[in-house]
This record gives C-alpha cells, sequence and structure tokens, in this order.
C-alpha cells in the first residue's frame, strides 16, 4: 500500500471577498488592545505581524503597534513601531525603538508612505529585536524589555505618560501575535494568507472583517479577536460612518485559508525565474486554472493550462515581483512567487 503524504489544503479561496481593514485618521483613532497584556505578560519569545498602507502623515513619528508601561509608572515607552521621523533623517520608513532605559533603533529602508500596501513582522527574542518589511529582514538591535499585565497595547498610536500621541493615518490589517519567534521563511510564505485563529502558537488574531466598508459601523465598538473572544480590541475616536475612520475594503490580505482537508500532495515548481519572457510550470498532471497577482493581491490574468501547455507568457508584465496561484479541477491550491527582470 502506497504511503500517502498529507498536505493541508485550505479552501475556498476567495479573492477580496468581504475582506475588510481598518482606516485611521490620523487625528484621534485607535485600538485599545489591553486586554492581550495578561496574555504577553513575562514572555520573552513574541512575533508581531500586520498590513498597512499608509497615506500622508498628519503627525512625525506616527505609530502602528505600540507597548507602553501603566500611566502611573511614567513615560515608559517599551516597544514603539512607527514611521520613521526627522530623528532618523528619513520620513517614509519603519523604524523599530525601545525607548525606555536608552533608545535602540532599528531603521528601516522600505520606503511605506508611497500609497502601497506593505507587510510588517517584528520578533523579539530574549533581548534581540528583528524587523522584516515586505518579507525582507531590515535589521536587529539588541534591548531587553519586560512585559507586564498592566502594559498598554495599542494599535494607531502610543501614551506619552497618559496622553495620546503620534496618531497614524492609513490603513492596518491582520494583526497577529503569536507565542513564538516567526522564522523569515514562515514571515514570507504566509503573508498573503488570512488565518483561522487556531493556529499552533497563536495568541491573537485580528483579521478586521467586521461591519460594511464605508457603511455606518457606528454599532460596533469593539475588534474581534478570532484567537480568544474575550481579548477584544477596543475602538476609539473612529467615525465609522465614512470611507475614513472606519472599516474599509482590505487592499492587502487576498487568500483566505479557510477548511483544512487531508489530501495527497500537490506541489508544483516554476522556471526560468527569475524571468522575462515567460514562466513554464512543472509538477501539474492535470487541467489546472493559472492565475497571476501583482505583490498587492490585484488581479492581473487568468490562464488555462494543462499537461502538454505549461507555459505562461509574462513579457507584458514590468519587471517585478509576482504571484502566480495555480488551482487544479479538483480544487487544490497552491501559490509561487516568481520575479520579473528584464
Amino acid at each position: 500500500m502506497k504511503s500517502i503524504i498529507p498536505f493541508f489544503l485550505f479552501l475556498p479561496i476567495s479573492l477580496m471577498a468581504q475582506k475588510n481593514a481598518l482606516n485611521f485618521d490620523g487625528v484621534n483613532d485607535y485600538v485599545n488592545l489591553n486586554s492581550v497584556a495578561p496574555t504577553l505578560a513575562n514572555k520573552t519569545n513574541f512575533s508581531v505581524e500586520f498590513w498597512m498602507q499608509a497615506m500622508t502623515q498628519k503627525q512625525e513619528y506616527a505609530v502602528l503597534f505600540s507597548i507602553n508601561g501603566e500611566h502611573s509608572s511614567g513615560d515608559i515607552n517599551k516597544l514603539i513601531i512607527r514611521i520613521s521621523g526627522s530623528e532618523e533623517g528619513i520620513y517614509n520608513t519603519i523604524t523599530v525603538n525601545a525607548p525606555y532605559y536608552g533608545d535602540q533603533k532599528i531603521i528601516g529602508s522600505t520606503n511605506v508612505l508611497n500609497n502601497r500596501c506593505h507587510h510588517v513582522a517584528y520578533t523579539y527574542n530574549n533581548g534581540v529585536h528583528t524587523l522584516y518589511v515586505d518579507g525582507i529582514l531590515e535589521g536587529t538591535m539588541t534591548k531587553t524589555i519586560h512585559l507586564y499585565a498592566s502594559d498598554r497595547y495599542n494599535l494607531g498610536q502610543e501614551f506619552d505618560v497618559e496622553g495620546t500621541s503620534q496618531f497614524y493615518t492609513g490603513m492596518i490589517d491582520d494583526v497577529r501575535i503569536w507565542n513564538k519567534i516567526r522564522t523569515q521563511n514562515e514571515i514570507e510564505n504566509d503573508r498573503f494568507f488570512e488565518l483561522n485563529g487556531n493556529e499552533n502558537d497563536l495568541l491573537a488574531y485580528y483579521n478586521f472583517n467586521q461591519g460594511v466598508a464605508g457603511g455606518n459601523n457606528k454599532s460596533i465598538t469593539t475588534l474581534n479577536n478570532l484567537v480568544n473572544t474575550s481579548q477584544k480590541g477596543t475602538l476609539i475616536g473612529f467615525d465609522l460612518s465614512s470611507t475614513t475612520s472606519n472599516f474599509t475594503s482590505a487592499n492587502c490580505v487576498f487568500e483566505t485559508l479557510a477548511v483544512k482537508k487531508e489530501i495527497p500532495l500537490f506541489n508544483f515548481t516554476l522556471f526560468p525565474n527569475p524571468t522575462q519572457n515567460f514562466i513554464e510550470v512543472s509538477g501539474i498532471n492535470e487541467k489546472c486554472t493559472a492565475t497571476v497577482f501583482d505583490v498587492n493581491g490585484r488581479l492581473i490574468f487568468t490562464k488555462t493550462i494543462n499537461n502538454s501547455d505549461k507555459r505562461i507568457n509574462v513579457e507584458s508584465l514590468n519587471n517585478g515581483v509576482y504571484l502566480l496561484q495555480i488551482e487544479t479541477e479538483s480544487n487544490q491550491v497552491k501559490t509561487r512567487k516568481f520575479i520579473v527582470n528584464k
């Protein structure tokens, strides 16, 4: 009897369908995530990931994610993930800093103020901080931080003692907090896929798929946590009735990982990669639908391929990184990255 290697297929795939994000107006919008503080208390290894699409910032050093100490203990900024500013001499990248008792920083190099989607991932490993943007390592620093159940967690701003500050303007989506050090390979491979909420080592997951994009959502006061329903975020300052300061259509995360089903392994490879004019798919033995997306999840074109016609013409594409999704007639789906470099 042949052994069957299990492959966990995630289906159905739903491209950009009823997927929401949250728009922050840069004035007074933020999400209070204090409910996760007890879960992260005393952790020495954890990871944070999210998607962002920034607009022109209204405030310098706009904050995406922050951990502050309790207000009674003073101005304790334990961890700040923010847009760079005049202190760094650059205004359009991500900076990670831990200002309390010494201001060590990671200053990124990727322009995130270009109105495009960017994935940000941060890991903390016993004093070593690491930043990735779009799956690429941006830098590391060493500084020990201590987390307590009384700490204050926020999206979209940080506290200076008791006052809010550095409000962010733009979209945030798909926030994940892990009880592990996510590897660069895990970050790169999983960033385009939404989760179920029951993945191993996942402490908190906010997919923002609530309300009606751009509609009247004033009755919504919390942000759902798919891992622990008792640890929701609290929406503060949002108008929740227009195209800004509200839930909006997501532009970044484009595939949904839904029901897991154990089936024989499906895999394929692409060559040449990088390419100039075409890519050829190897490893398929049935009729398939091949769909090409750009890195922001926007569909470019679709083609049917089969065992005798596996070549896909990409000569019309500009230089850059793209994603090829292959779906078989038996509903197996896999996605691979390819590069056009003419």
